[in-house]
């Protein structure tokens, strides 16, 4: 029976992740890795040796305040997500400063990344103030519920992997933190892309950017 509810809570979990970080698994590569994953957790818990009664109430109690604990924090969220606690965690979690303006933080790789949404969906974006354009990659845009196939990719670019094309669509909404553009412009990426790009079509739009140590600023000074 613990066992049973030890896949229940696995399955909470992951359910939960996945609709905090729906970017995470977009690629193939990474949906396999899920499975890989689970399909690990759940050999281990069935090669466990069944525990007594008494152990398995307070294993399933556990699991009860795990999952309380959860949702508590879901419904805080907005509240928890907008601490030095949760950027430091989350560094491309956008938080306001007492300004007004977005502030996120380098990850490891130095790099500064946000996640906006767009046309309501959670894009994670690495910030690019080399580009001009925000560039949307195919996966991202086909999971903003764009038809990469319909598009005309009549703009060239010039990227570390070769020349590739882009189409420039407007998209019925980006927002960036507490910002909302709406049919603001964006080009859809015909190649390979890691991931999106936010240039500075949407950090003019937002008032700019200052580097502040290994914070970004955006917004209006």
């Amino acid at each position: 029976m613990n066992r049973i509810y030890f896949f229940i809570a696995i399955a909470i979990l992951i359910a939960f992740l996945i609709a905090q970080f729906p970017y995470a698994v977009a690629k193939n590569d990474d949906k396999m890795q899920l499975v890989y994953s689970t399909l690990i957790l759940s050999i281990v818990a069935l090669g466990a040796r069944s525990l007594p009664l008494n152990q398995t109430l307070k294993y399933v109690a556990a699991w009860i305040v795990v999952f309380f604990i959860i949702v508590l924090g879901y419904s805080y969220k907005d509240t928890i997500l907008n601490t030095r606690i949760m950027a430091e965690l989350l560094p491309n979690r956008a938080r306001i400063n007492a300004e007004g303006n977005i502030v996120i933080r380098a990850s490891q790789n130095k790099h500064f990344h946000i996640e906006a949404k767009v046309n309501g969906v959670p894009v994670n974006f690495m910030i690019d103030t080399g580009a001009s354009d925000v560039v949307l990659s195919k996966s991202d845009a086909e999971r903003a519920g764009i038809n990469t196939e319909e598009l005309a990719y009549t703009r060239t670019y010039y990227t570390a992997n070769g020349v590739t094309g882009g189409a420039i669509i407007k998209l019925k909404r980006l927002q960036i933190g507490e910002f909302i553009l709406d049919d603001f412009p964006v080009s859809v990426n015909k190649g390979k892309m890691d991931g999106s790009l936010l240039g500075m079509s949407a950090l003019r739009e937002l008032g700019g950017f200052r580097i502040d140590g290994d914070e970004m600023v955006i917004g209006k000074d």
